[in-house]
Formats: C-alpha cells, sequence, structure tokens
C-alpha cells in the first residue's frame, strides 16, 4: 500500500513532461508536450462548438474529420515524444499539421477559408520545435501550398464550397483557435528565449566563477613554478660546493613544502648523503694520521734494526778473519803433524830393520 500511495497518478503521468539527460532535448520535448496538449484541449471544445451551432452541410463533416485526425496525430507523436524519439514527433507534428491544415484549405473554400491563418501555426511551431532552417522549409511549403490552391481555385479544380455556408459564429470559432494556439505558441517562444537567456547568464555566471578558479588557480601554478625553480637553483649551488669539497654547508629546506615533496624529500637525502660523506672522509684522516705514526714507528725501527744488522755484519766480519786465521794456523798444525807422521814412520822402520839386524846378530851368537 505504501508503495502505490508514493505514486504519482496517471494523469499526473500523462501531463508531466518528459525530461531527457540532454538539455536540448529536453526543451524541445517539453514544448512538443505542451503543444500536443494543447492541441488536444482545443480540437474537443472546437469540435463541439462546430457540431451544436453548425447548421448542416460540407463544412461539419470535413471538420469532424480534420479534428478526428489531429487527435490521432497528436497521440501518436505523444508516443514518440514519451519514448525518446524527440525530433521524429517534432517532424511528424510539424508536417502532419501541414497537410491537415492543406487538406482543410482545398475542401473548405480554399483561400477564402480562414484556416489559411493555420499555416502560420505551422510556420512558428516549426520554426520552434525544429529550428530556424526547419521553420524556413516550412514556410517554403506553406507557400508552395497556397500556390498549388490558388491555381487549383482560378481553374475550377476545388470542391463546390461557399464561404458564405459559415456563419460568422463558425468563422469565430476558427479564428479564436487559432489566434490562441498563435498566442500560447508565441508564449512559448519567449519563455524559451527568456529561459535561454537565463541559462546563458547563470552559464556566464557559473564561467566567470570558473574563470576566477582558473585564475586562482594558474596564480598558485606560478608561485610553485617560482618556488621550485628557486629551489632547484639551491640545490644546484649546494651541489656546486659540494663537488668542490665543501661538506660544512647544508641544504636551508622549504618548511612550506608538504612533509611528501619530492624537493623536500631530495632535500633531506642530499644532506644525509652530505653528513655521511663528511663522517667517511673524517674517518679516512684519522685512518691516514695513524697510518703515519704507525709507518714513523715501524722507520724507527727499522733504522735500529738496521744498524744492529750493522753491528752484527762487522762482528760476523770480524769473526770470519779469525776464522781464517784459525784456518790457516790449523793448516800448518796439520802440515806439521804429517811430516812428524812421517818421521815417525820413518822412525818405526828404521826400528824394525834395526831389530832384525839384532835378531840375526843374535841367531848367529
Amino acid at each position: 500500500m505504501n508503495s502505490n500511495s508514493s505514486a504519482p497518478p496517471v494523469w499526473r503521468k500523462f501531463l508531466g513532461a518528459p525530461a531527457f539527460e540532454d538539455e536540448e532535448k529536453s526543451r524541445i520535448a517539453r514544448l512538443l508536450h505542451i503543444i500536443v496538449l494543447l492541441l488536444l484541449g482545443l480540437s474537443l471544445p472546437y469540435a463541439l462548438s462546430m457540431l451544436f451551432t453548425s447548421q448542416e452541410g460540407p463544412a461539419v463533416g470535413s471538420t469532424l474529420l480534420i479534428v478526428g485526425a489531429v487527435d490521432l496525430l497528436e497521440l501518436v507523436v505523444y508516443g514518440f515524444n514519451r519514448c525518446g524519439r524527440v525530433r521524429l514527433a517534432a517532424w511528424l507534428q510539424t508536417l502532419f499539421l501541414w497537410g491537415v491544415i492543406s487538406a482543410a484549405l482545398w475542401t473548405s473554400g480554399g483561400l477564402y477559408s480562414p484556416g489559411t491563418i493555420g499555416y502560420t501555426i505551422v510556420i512558428l511551431m516549426g520554426g520552434l520545435l525544429l529550428g530556424l532552417r526547419a521553420g524556413a522549409v516550412v514556410t517554403l511549403l506553406s507557400v508552395l501550398g497556397e500556390v498549388i490552391i490558388a491555381m487549383a481555385q482560378q481553374n475550377d479544380l476545388l470542391p463546390a464550397y461557399a464561404i458564405t455556408d459559415m456563419r460568422p459564429q463558425d468563422m469565430l470559432a476558427t479564428h479564436a483557435v487559432v489566434y490562441i494556439v498563435i498566442a500560447i505558441l508565441l508564449g512559448l517562444a519567449v519563455s524559451s528565449i527568456q529561459r535561454g537567456l537565463q541559462q546563458s547568464r547563470l552559464k556566464e555566471v557559473a564561467l566567470a566563477e570558473r574563470n576566477e578558479q582558473l585564475q586562482a588557480i594558474r596564480s598558485a601554478l606560478e608561485e610553485r613554478n617560482r618556488q621550485l625553480s628557486s629551489t632547484v637553483q639551491q640545490y644546484v649551488d649546494y651541489m656546486s660546493e659540494v663537488a668542490r669539497g665543501n661538506l660544512s654547508q647544508r641544504l636551508s629546506l622549504v618548511e612550506a613544502l608538504p612533509e611528501e615533496d619530492p624537493l623536500l624529500l631530495l632535500g633531506q637525502s642530499l644532506n644525509e648523503t652530505a653528513a655521511s660523506l663528511q663522517r667517511m672522509i673524517q674517518q679516512m684522516r684519522s685512518a691516514a694520521n695513524n697510518l703515519s705514526s704507525a709507518a714513523a714507528e715501524i722507520l724507527a725501527a727499522s733504522t735500529q734494526q738496521a744498524a744492529g744488522a750493522s753491528q752484527q755484519s762487522t762482528a760476523i766480519a770480524q769473526t770470519s778473519t779469525t776464522i781464517d786465521e784459525v784456518r790457516t794456523i790449523a793448516e800448518q798444525t796439520a802440515t806439521r803433524a804429517r811430516g812428524v807422521a812421517e818421521l815417525a814412520q820413518r822412525t818405526a822402520q828404521a826400528s824394525t830393520a834395526g831389530e832384525g839386524a839384532l835378531s840375526e846378530t843374535v841367531r848367529g851368537m
């Protein structure tokens, strides 16, 4: 029950104009919807007035037939307009109404008929719904239709009909309907123009606001560009100092930059790199000083070792001389020993010979 009660009534759906995403399409659909409802609303009173106030004659039957055709056409146009075929519905409305008016003129006295001003409705409708070019086309068709009817009327080709067959109230009703439709179409045209002007003003205001926003964005971008150029130049100067060996300076980072700004992160990284290089160089200098001290100590120890080695060399030289003298003495002693040995050997041989001689002497005694 809640869903049924919240749903809009059928008559409200029928009277409500269709809306689409395209603004221009929605505008034309709204105008066409109003025209359809207008013609449907005027057709029934007009038909009743002609039916109850007119005497019997050809005008009554043809008028009722035309009114029925118009109502049927309006229902078809209404369906196309609801389905989104707005331009097709507009062309169908304009051309069919042009045909109905032309048929009415052909059967109702030609150019003497009060329906000739109906072409004005068609021209206004075509220009209002389809634009200037369509209005020009409908105007040419209307002129062409009147030319054909005039030629046919001049040659007595039109059905026999006397303008005097219509009473003044019939002509008044016809003129009143036409005037009402023209007035409403003009009102719609003026309303459409005013709506367009209002939308143009709103778009102009929105465009001005957008231009102000774009100008503010442009100023912010230019300020940002100047800030970036200054920061980049500062970084270039700093890297030049680092390249010349000056590692004591540090970049003065821009505090206005966001925490995650790439330039700010780059500046922090450059400062950390310079600090690391400075610490590394200090460590290398300390290590070089330590190496220099150790080298001096090693040089002193090597000098002492060289002096000791010189003394040892002198002692070794003296020892070598002593050894040579001892060897010479030993050689002389060995030579003398060999002489003593040879003498002892000769003595032993002489002793042996004497012992032999003594033995022979004893045996001879």
